[in-house]
């Protein structure tokens, strides 16, 4: 599984600038205010990553792991299943 994450340390001011340049664009394209205005929220108020890792572990994957991609705004989450 592969989607969105909310970075820490660094990454976060500029995540936190980036989605406020978004907010910004939701003015002129109004069909996307709604979500501009609470994506970043969603995102990190989340918590997809660790649900995954342990529903996949009750359903019997193995080698069940997360790791975060591009500066943390990313995370995969795989297993096999055997």
């Amino acid at each position: 599984m592969h989607d969105f994450a909310c970075p820490g340390g660094a990454m976060r001011g500029l995540w936190d600038a980036y989605f406020a340049a978004l907010r910004l664009a939701g003015t002129f394209a109004r069909s996307w205010k709604p979500v501009f205005d609470g994506l970043d929220t969603v995102i990190c108020q989340s918590r997809w990553e660790e649900q995954a890792v342990d529903a996949m572990q009750k359903s019997g994957f193995q080698g069940v792991a997360g790791r975060r991609l591009t500066l943390g705004t990313a995370a995969i989450v795989a297993g096999r299943k055997p």
